[in-house]
């Protein structure tokens, strides 16, 4: 599978002089993963179009969700490997917020390019913890519902 994206978003990046494109396993599409994908990744991370490693990251949110364990272990060789090839993460976090911090703290040499939390609503104090690693935020969709006052707040 990673070498068919791997194709499509070349080819696409390649035809359009200001498409980008970031690559990474998300949490939720884990159990998709099989061995020699993340060097398949490597290899999609070095395109000259390729900005980030992303979405990487924790979502603990459905039962149906690849295992917690699988999840932290991806998301860690991922921060190895963006750090490797000198490239920012875009991060995704679901019902994971204490986690994700704490691993992201413990591994903070591997964000020296920074990231970006995508989609972000946890709350404002975390958002300084976030912020102290160099971490930037973007606020997506849900952020327009009426009973997303936190996210709004932030």
């Amino acid at each position: 599978m990673v070498g068919y994206l791997k194709e499509q978003f070349a080819r696409l990046a390649e035809q359009y002089e200001n498409v980008y494109f970031c690559a990474g396993f998300h949490p939720s599409e884990l159990n998709k993963y099989r061995k020699g994908d993340l060097e398949e990744i490597r290899a999609l991370c070095m395109h000259e179009k390729c900005v980030a490693l992303g979405e990487i990251g924790l979502d603990y949110h459905f039962d149906d969700n690849p295992p917690k364990e699988v999840q932290r272990d991806l998301f860690y060789r991922q921060l190895v490997l963006a750090d490797e090839l000198g490239l920012p993460v875009v991060l995704h976090s679901r019902d994971a917020a204490q986690e994700t911090l704490e691993l992201l703290q413990a591994n903070k040499h591997l964000l020296k390019k920074g990231g970006l939390m995508h989609c972000y609503s946890y709350s404002a104090e975390m958002t300084k913890d976030f912020l102290e690693l160099g971490l930037s935020f973007s606020f997506g969709g849900p952020s327009t519902f009426k009973n997303a006052k936190k996210v709004q707040q932030l």
